[in-house]
């Protein structure tokens, strides 16, 4: 009897089971709180039953943490939402949850702890509420976002995934350039393995501690607002930084950078038979400029200045001794940017005339300025009885100028006709790339591959330069 009454026994258990599995089934699908009733109060957790939960999952208003690894490996989970009275995300919280497609963080939410939605590979967007203070590294570990994970505000970054790097927030060389906006970039926020550069923009008042981890490319960092509050290992992992640079704009500057215009507003000069090319002091000024010099980019600014004071001088050395202040100001200048932060206080709002724009440091251009110019300004390199095109900034800080050389006349039908270009290649001091030649060709021809050949040496030259190579 003992052998039967125990068999009975199990089967009247194996019935309690079944008929309590269905009812949990049911329940889990409705998403009653019952599951939770002891989180409300404790914190403790039924992995087991969390485990089993399947299609939507709503924690109920009262809970106030959801414990480590608590939903761990439940690819049954398609949406999550959490009330605000919910203080604390575990580790793991969700971790593994493959399907979950959508998570509506409410209000009041503080922590999110490491690796909380980590492999959440379905997951595409998350917005978190302007209550989060605290996220540790890898939250996001291992999913597919495609948008940056910011607060509700969008004034705090707290992750940056591989889409957002490859496409809004993109920039050339491998680079990526935060919106204005940003105020805040959080502990982990950018973790990129591929990254060479990042632009920081003016509204981003502190970086935190490890806020880009293990960028382990990343070679250059500008930083607008040199009063952004760097935190000792932000860069923490970047084994391969070489430069963080402060780019110190100041407002009116910065403003008509966002609109895309440049701050230095050109003023083409008539040709004025000007005399100063044979100047001693002014010859070696440009021979160091053209090394890319910044002291003796303002030493020449000061230069045009002095002359600029002469009886009946041309408003050319006015202009010029602009344009090179700004370019020594551009390229970090203590003097230079004493002197811009002194003008955008006393002059707000209001752009400088110069001989030409601030090409190509920030990628504006001039087109049909005369050889004779820019042998004036400082730039010895082209012909004075020319004119110049400044077609293109590419990749790599390569400059690409163009002259007209030569035509070819129509055919006996009078078809065929073909303007022809010498193409240089240049450096953003103006200088050709050495081990690059000058390209003769139409412009259509342009298109061919002898010139895309050049241009290509020209841009992997200048990656070298810039590598130390």
């Amino acid at each position: 009897m003992g052998f039967f009454s125990t068999i009975l026994k199990l089967f009247e258990t194996i019935s309690k089971q079944t008929t309590a599995g269905k009812t949990s089934n049911a329940d889990n699908q409705r998403k009653t709180g019952a599951q939770f009733d002891n989180e409300k109060n404790n914190n403790s957790s039924d992995h087991k039953t969390s485990r089993k939960i399947v299609g939507n999952v709503v924690i109920p208003e009262g809970t106030i943490e959801i414990s480590d690894n608590r939903f761990f490996g439940n690819k049954q989970i398609t949406s999550v939402t959490i009330p605000g009275t919910v203080k604390r995300i575990g580790e793991g919280a969700f971790s593994y949850c493959r399907n979950i497609q959508n998570v509506v963080l409410h209000e009041g939410i503080e922590v999110i702890e490491f690796f909380a939605f980590g492999w959440c590979e379905k997951l595409r967007r998350v917005t978190f509420p302007d209550s989060v203070k605290e996220v540790h590294l890898s939250v996001f570990f291992g999913t597919n976002l495609e948008a940056a994970v910011l607060n509700a505000s969008g004034t705090v970054l707290f992750h940056c995934p591989d889409s957002v790097f490859h496409g809004e927030w993109s920039a050339p060389n491998e680079g990526l350039c935060l919106p204005e906006g940003l105020e805040i970039i959080k502990q982990g926020a950018v973790s990129l393995k591929e990254i060479r550069e990042i632009t920081v923009p003016y509204s981003v008042r502190e970086i935190e501690d490890r806020a880009f981890y293990e960028c382990k490319k990343l070679e250059k960092v500008t930083i607008f607002n040199p009063k952004t509050k760097l935190a000792a290992c932000a860069f923490s992992g970047c084994y391969n930084l070489q430069e963080i640079h402060y780019a110190d704009l100041y407002e009116t500057d910065r403003i008509c950078h966002l609109k895309g215009i440049p701050f230095l507003n050109e003023k083409i000069e008539e040709k004025s038979n000007l005399q100063h090319r044979t100047d001693p002091e002014f010859i070696s000024l440009t021979e160091w400029c053209a090394k890319g010099n910044s002291d003796a980019m303002y030493a020449l600014s000061e230069w045009f200045e002095k002359m600029s004071h002469k009886k009946s001088a041309s408003p050319f050395y006015r202009r010029a001794s602009n344009y090179w202040r700004y370019r020594a100001y551009l390229k970090g200048n203590g003097k230079a940017c004493t002197w811009f932060k002194k003008f955008f206080t006393e002059h707000p709002g209001e752009r400088l005339e110069s001989v030409l724009f601030e090409f190509p440091l920030l990628g504006f251009f001039s087109n049909a300025v005369s050889g004779e110019m820019l042998n004036d300004l400082g730039f010895s390199f082209f012909d004075s009885e020319k004119e110049y095109d400044f077609d293109n900034c590419e990749d790599e800080d390569v400059v690409v100028v163009s002259t007209f050389e030569s035509y070819d006349g129509p055919d006996e039908d009078g078809f065929g006709m073909e303007d022809y270009y010498d193409w240089w290649f240049l450096d953003e001091n103006m200088q050709q790339i050495p081990g690059t030649k000058k390209i003769n060709a139409s412009s259509r021809e342009k298109r061919l591959s002898q010139f895309r050949n050049e241009l290509a040496k020209a841009k992997t030259i200048m990656k070298q330069r810039k590598s130390g190579l």
